[in-house]
C-alpha cells in the first residue's frame, strides 16, 4: 500500500463518517443511535482497544533483533511507531468521547455529538486494522 494513503486513510475515513452522519443527520432525518448504554459501550470498547494495541506494542518491540533491525533501516520503524500511537490515542480519545457524554452539559443526544462520536469509532477501528494488518505480517515472518 501506498505509504501516504496508509497514512490518511484512517483520519479520512473518520472524517468522511463524521460529515456523512452529520449530513445524515441535518438533512435526511436520520436517528443516530444515542444513550447511556451505547456511551458505556464505547467507553468499554475503546479501552478494550487500548489494552489489544498495548499488547500488540509489546510483542512487535519483543521481535528479533534482525527484525528490528530491517525495519530500522527500511526507514519505517517510526511510521510503525507513529500508528501504533495514533491507534492507541484514537481508542483512549473515544473512551473519553463517550464519558464525555454523560455530562449533560455536552448534549449527547446532538447530531454535531453523535457525528463525531460516530467518527471517532471508525477512526479507532481503521487504525487498528491498519496496526494488525502490519503487525500480523511482522509477527508471521517471526
Amino acid at each position: 500500500m501506498n505509504i501516504t494513503h496508509e497514512r490518511w486513510y484512517p483520519r479520512l475515513l473518520g472524517i468522511a463518517t463524521a460529515v456523512a452522519a452529520w449530513a445524515s443527520c441535518k438533512y435526511f432525518g436520520i436517528k443516530l443511535p444515542q444513550g447511556e448504554n451505547m456511551l458505556s459501550a464505547l467507553v468499554s470498547l475503546g479501552g478494550i482497544l487500548a489494552g489489544f494495541l498495548a499488547t500488540m506494542k509489546t510483542l512487535l518491540m519483543g521481535m528479533k533483533e534482525e527484525s528490528i533491525t530491517r525495519l530500522k533501516k527500511s526507514g519505517y520503524m517510526p511510521h510503525l511507531r507513529d500508528y501504533l500511537s495514533e491507534a492507541l490515542w484514537g481508542s483512549l480519545a473515544l473512551c473519553v468521547f463517550a464519558v464525555a457524554g454523560f455530562s449533560p452539559s455536552v448534549g449527547a443526544t446532538s447530531s454535531v455529538y453523535l457525528s463525531v462520536l460516530v467518527g471517532l469509532f471508525v477512526y479507532s477501528f481503521a487504525a487498528l486494522y491498519r496496526v494488525t494488518r502490519i503487525g500480523m505480517g511482522l509477527l508471521t515472518q517471526r
